[in-house]
């Protein structure tokens, strides 16, 4: 913060000055550089470097710590700072550094990161462990499965803590609310005067209760060592990888309000859907992989949304059977060097309750009967689809490719008579059970 920001908090006390930029000031002032660089250098060393690899780093304040990561070379970086005096004093002092004024609950609308970065306990400034959670997932829903989420956590105590000097001086009081949470009353002052007072909890977990945390939001703790500045600040470090099967939906309970109310807002949002140089069907704008458009039947997009091949089975479970649809795809090669990478086709359906999940498993296992192929199998999964704070039954049905030796345009040929095999089936299912 320069000192002219500093003066301008003095002189209009009626206003909010930004807590978050005077405790940053404040902070910085306390760790140098050196000791910054010390930490982010022995992270890289244990995970491998980030040549090739998109990076982001969540809560990144001043900058600093993303300045230190750009020299080790990504092959992209991007800051998220929700403070917007914080992500100006990054343009201003780091100007090689891509900042964005932005919550990181929305990083994936900014694209798919291989590695994100949340230091400074900045994921447990929460007020319960399932906001926790919901933090996490949203920080998945913006990475690859496998990719790498590194986490500092502060060893905090109700100790009264000092940040900065007479100038600029953040003094910290913290109250142990129970087992898990604190609560830090921080009172901002600038040559005595106070400036500004900020009251926020924090969480202090325990290592299997952060492991369980971290499974819910479908990540794995694969790498932890403990962390000591020169001037005897510890924080616990971890490396999480993310893990396959992760089904997240960022607004679910509103997606499902929209199924069963035609006037519900989220049928009215425009989604601007077209089709992508894959053949992908996404939001105009969309980045990450992934990136559909989850629209209920009565979404006047619902249609576009639906990719060509997987249509007709969609069409069907929901016109025919009256089901909820979540997510689709007609797979699609993504790329293909240095190996095929590829994506195979699928439809999920949502259950509500535990009968409902195993009748629509044993119809889609019916509808599948007689079908034979060399290049494609059908399978029926059931797995549970997330959203920030809830979990709903899911039962997917995956069109998966015999062998990734089988050459794509057959994979696609068998796909499509397998979905006419299916769609034929569930006619003929429905005929029965009107009869």
């Amino acid at each position: 913060m320069t000192t002219s920001r500093l003066d301008a908090a003095r002189r209009s006390p009626s206003e909010d000055p930004d807590f978050w930029a005077l405790f940053t000031k404040a902070a910085n002032a306390t760790v140098a550089d050196d000791a910054v660089n010390a930490a982010i250098s022995e992270t890289l060393t244990r995970i491998g470097g980030l040549s090739d690899l998109r990076v982001a780093e969540v809560g990144s304040g001043s900058g600093r710590c993303a300045a230190c990561i750009a020299e080790f070379g990504p092959a992209g970086l991007l800051a998220v700072e929700r403070s917007s005096a914080l992500t100006a004093m990054c343009r201003e002092l780091y100007p090689q550094v891509e900042v964005v004024n932005d919550d990181f609950a929305n990083l994936a609308a900014y694209g798919s990161f291989d590695v994100v970065f949340a230091l400074a306990h900045v994921l447990f400034i929460q007020e319960t462990v399932g906001d926790l959670v919901a933090a996490m997932r949203s920080i998945r829903a913006a990475m690859p499965d496998y990719g790498i989420l590194v986490v500092e956590q502060f060893e905090l105590t109700d100790q009264p803590r000092d940040y900065g000097s007479a100038e600029l001086l953040v003094h910290e009081d913290t109250v142990a609310v129970d087992q898990r949470r604190l609560q830090h009353t921080f009172t901002v002052t600038s040559d005595a005067t106070v400036v500004t007072q900020q009251v926020m909890s924090s969480l202090v977990l325990e290592r299997a209760a952060f492991d369980a945390a971290a499974r819910e939001a479908s990540f794995l703790i694969c790498e932890e060592w403990e962390h000591a500045t020169p001037n005897g600040e510890v924080s616990r470090m971890y490396v999480l990888r993310a893990q396959k099967g992760f089904n997240y939906l960022s607004d679910l309970s509103e997606f499902l309000e929209s199924w069963l109310h035609a006037a519900h807002p989220r049928n009215e949002t425009p989604r601007s859907i077209t089709l992508d140089e894959h053949g992908r069907a996404r939001p105009e704008g969309a980045l990450a992989w992934g990136q559909g458009a989850s629209l209920s039947r009565h979404h006047t997009e619902f249609i576009l949304s639906l990719e060509p091949a997987i249509r007709p089975l969609v069409v069907e479970l929901v016109s025919g059977w009256n089901f909820v649809t979540y997510s689709s795809c007609d797979g699609h090669v993504h790329t293909q060097t240095p190996r095929e990478h590829y994506s195979e086709s699928y439809c999920g359906v949502i259950a509500f309750d535990s009968n409902h999940e195993q009748a629509l498993q044993h119809l889609l296992q019916k509808a599948c009967e007689d079908w034979a192929s060399d290049s494609v199998q059908p399978k029926v999964r059931m797995r549970p689809l997330l959203g920030p704070t809830s979990v709903q039954r899911a039962v997917d049905l995956l069109i998966t490719r015999t062998t990734p030796s089988a050459p794509w345009p057959r994979y696609q040929e068998q796909r499509d008579r397998l979905i006419a095999h299916v769609c034929s089936r569930l006619q003929a299912l429905r005929r029965e059970s009107d009869a």
